[in-house]
């Protein structure tokens, strides 16, 4: 039985491609919109790892209070954002810019949370945290 105009060859799980009529550079198109894609995986993955370090640091190697009430107005200010800033971010400068300020942002939140942990006001070395706060804690993670 002959394919349809409509119908996609395929091949296991995998489509195979085939040239639309009138459409010479589909192929390419559908590559590079899969090159992009894998980019932005990898980009955002990495971005996403780099902002969950701080998350573990905090609560384990800044003195108690400040680990805690630092990520918890991360958590809070995250989700405020989400629901009111972002839809206005997003439709003032489109996706791709919302995403460079969202990394941006996260990446200042990555070296304050490096600032922070690295700035103890007094260090237990039997227990490996810190036991007082400085005032740089405070400024720079909570």
């Amino acid at each position: 039985p002959a394919m349809s105009k409509t119908e996609q060859p395929t091949h296991g799980s995998q489509v195979l491609l085939r040239q639309p009529e009138g459409r010479p550079d589909r192929v390419e198109e559908l590559r590079l919109l899969k090159r992009t894609f894998l980019i932005m995986c990898v980009a955002f993955s990495l971005n996403h790892a780099t902002v969950t370090t701080p998350f573990v640091y905090s609560s384990s190697v800044l003195q108690h209070s400040v680990g805690y009430i630092g990520n918890a107005i991360l958590n809070f200010g995250t989700m405020l954002c989400s629901l009111f800033v972002a839809p206005f971010v997003n439709s003032t400068i489109g996706s791709k810019g919302s995403m460079l300020v969202g990394m941006v942002l996260y990446a200042v939140y990555v070296i304050c949370a490096a600032i922070a942990a690295a700035t103890c006001g007094d260090y237990d070395s039997g227990k490996g945290k810190c036991e007082a706060a400085t005032a740089a804690q405070w400024i720079f993670f909570a």
